[in-house]
């Protein structure tokens, strides 16, 4: 007969590589905004352009982030995992900065890397 101890011990080490499988599968699954852009359409107007993510990947939703004058960045809208583009209208004079985050059911993506423009009216 086989003591208790080794089923624990083979219980313990087969639950750290699932754990270890688990936190490997989330880190292939890491979700970037490989391509971010800010074009600016007129004077107080520009688009935000941006690459879709694969499908496999299950992108539920974009997070747009906006920072004027080098103040905190907040949110300023979310957008569907289908949209790529987004117009931000009647600007005012001064420096934006923005970012993308793109969200799936694992979690947020790092945020992409800035695009800023300047307004001048």
């Amino acid at each position: 007969m086989v003591p208790v101890f080794y089923y624990i011990f083979f219980i313990i080490i087969y639950l750290s590589r699932l754990y270890i499988c688990i936190m490997s599968f989330q880190k292939i699954f890491t979700l970037y905004v490989i391509f971010f852009i800010a074009i600016k359409i007129n004077a107080a107007s520009i688009k935000l352009e941006w690459n879709l993510n694969p499908p496999i990947e299950g992108v539920i939703k974009y997070i747009i982030y906006q920072s004027k004058n080098s103040e905190p960045f907040a949110v300023i809208q979310e957008v569907s995992g289908l949209t790529s583009q987004i117009i931000i209208q009647n600007l005012t004079n001064a420096t934006y900065e923005y970012k993308i985050i793109a969200e799936n059911r694992i979690g947020k993506s790092r945020p992409s890397a800035s695009s800023i423009i300047k307004i001048k009216l």
